[in-house]
């Protein structure tokens, strides 16, 4: 079998920490798998050390930092944006085009495991079912 005509689909992550704990547990997970994966495409919404870890951030953590009804109304338009931002990469009507790898810390060791942060862009985007792979 020819190898140059298999494509080898590059594996990407997506990544959503909301505040600074998320983003340095998230910038540790981050440079255990480039490391053991150092071709994977790692995208998502952190901060400063999810982006020195190797993220490319489509947002900035500080953007979602809102506490209370007033921040969220003063903000939405904003917010809005950031969600329309993480739906259009995830995009779930187009599942094929690649294939998430969530990632969980268990025992200390970065686990691949199922897909939350593709389920939540799917049932933003107003879907009923999510496919799983086990």
């Amino acid at each position: 079998m020819d190898n140059t005509s298999q494509e080898k689909k590059v594996k990407k992550i997506f990544f959503i920490a909301g505040e600074h704990s998320g983003d340095l547990q998230g910038s540790i997970v981050i440079r255990h798998l480039k490391k053991i994966m150092p071709e994977l495409e790692i995208t998502g919404v952190g901060g400063k050390l999810m982006k020195e870890a190797g993220m490319t951030c489509i947002h900035s953590s500080d953007e979602m930092a809102v506490i209370g009804i007033i921040e969220v109304v003063k903000n939405f338009k904003c917010l809005k944006h950031i969600k329309a931002d993480i739906q259009n990469w995830l995009n779930p009507d187009d599942m094929k085009n690649f294939d998430p790898i969530p990632v969980k810390m268990l025992d200390g060791i970065p686990t691949m495991t199922d897909g939350h942060t593709r389920a939540v862009a799917a049932l933003l985007a107003g879907k009923c079912a999510v496919p799983l792979t086990w």
